[in-house]
């Protein structure tokens, strides 16, 4: 009798957890923005294998070590919000769709933080945190869909930065499975450095659990402006950033694209020249009366 194939064995083990039914590898071939096909079949074989979706950190390991084994290509991918790629088959392989580990370990209230897994999207995260009267320290704008181990993976500034900084400086730990197997878990400070994976795109190995640090849940206010021109609008972020005070968030839109969003319905302004300029605090009543006084803005 011939020894069953890889994707076969797979789907004995994980039941009705992996697939490779035509329709679904179809799916996994591409992630949030098309890629013209011009520029993709003469290069790559987008098609996956198998699609897996592992529900423990064990699950995970198990699944690298069959994969290891057999030398097959692994791609983690969860909620695919990117249209860089990263999360598409080069030379078909194993897509790990890492959905199933989500949720909230443990949140540790004196020491502001919080271990969740992976999957577990950010405005899941929030929505959790705010019930016990905290919140994260920044995000990405695409946090309804985005994952807390795909930003970490892909990295970068988002919303909150401007006060907290990039994610990188608000990881306390990471569990990880490296590429055969091993789990590790992963402290600031340890001779393993936990910052190799930050940026990783999954390719030194799958993070299954972020231990992150947290902030108090405080009053947001939202300040509006409209400036003539781009050295105006300049001038007002150079006011806002020179406060003790920092911002949580500034948004700047210039006039093109606010024509634009009218156009498409999206938004009800009208201004035809100039910028607005969003800027958003998280602070106490306090500090945004002492916020208002200096910059002679309302709050």
């Amino acid at each position: 009798m011939n020894k069953p194939t890889w994707q076969a064995q797979i789907k004995e083990a994980y039941g009705q957890r992996a697939t490779d039914a035509p329709m679904e590898r179809e799916l996994y071939s591409r992630d949030l923005a098309p890629v013209p096909e011009a520029l993709v079949k003469p290069l790559f074989n987008t098609l996956p294998d198998i699609i897996v979706r592992p529900s423990t950190t064990a699950e995970v390991s198990d699944l690298l070590k069959r994969a290891s084994a057999e030398g097959v290509p692994v791609i983690p991918r969860a909620g695919a919000t990117t249209v860089f790629f990263n999360t598409i088959p080069v030379n078909r392989g194993m897509v790990m769709d890492l959905n199933l580990l989500n949720g909230v370990v443990a949140l540790d209230a004196p020491g502001m933080t919080v271990r969740v897994k992976a999957a577990t999207t950010w405005n899941d995260l929030e929505v959790h945190l705010n019930r016990h009267h905290f919140a994260c320290k920044s995000m990405p704008s695409s946090a309804p869909a985005a994952t807390i181990g795909g930003w970490f993976c892909m990295m970068g500034y988002g919303i909150g930065s401007l006060k907290y900084g990039p994610l990188m400086s608000q990881v306390r730990a990471i569990e990880v499975v490296r590429p055969d197997g091993r789990i590790e878990r992963l402290s600031k400070g340890m001779e393993s450095q936990l910052d190799w994976y930050a940026s990783s795109e999954g390719t030194l190995g799958i993070v299954t659990e972020i231990e992150l640090e947290i902030r108090p849940l405080t009053p947001m206010k939202h300040v509006l402006l409209h400036a003539p021109d781009m050295p105006a609008a300049l001038a007002a972020i150079k006011v806002f950033l020179g406060q003790k005070t920092v911002p949580y968030n500034m948004h700047f839109s210039e006039a093109c694209f606010l024509r634009g969003m009218k156009t498409l319905g999206l938004s009800h302004l009208n201004i035809e020249t100039g910028c607005l300029l969003v800027v958003v605090f998280d602070a106490s009543i306090k500090k945004l009366f002492l916020v208002e006084k200096l910059i002679n803005v309302p709050l």
